[in-house]
């Protein structure tokens, strides 16, 4: 089922992930795959909103 929630990737964990992927590989495909694993990450713990935790 798709859910999808205004403000649920707030900037500044966007901001994160393309920091890191310009830092280490420089390959949008990675940025796209941490943002995925980021929100699943959100989802299992049941939050409407990805935080920083949900990065690692």
């Amino acid at each position: 089922m798709d859910r999808h929630f205004s403000g649920t990737v707030i900037d500044e964990i966007i901001d994160k992930i393309a920091t890191e992927v310009s830092r280490d590989s420089r390959d949008c495909r990675q940025a796209l795959s941490d943002l995925l694993r980021a929100g699943r990450n959100a989802d299992r713990a049941g939050e409407r909103q990805v935080v920083f935790g949900d990065l690692e």
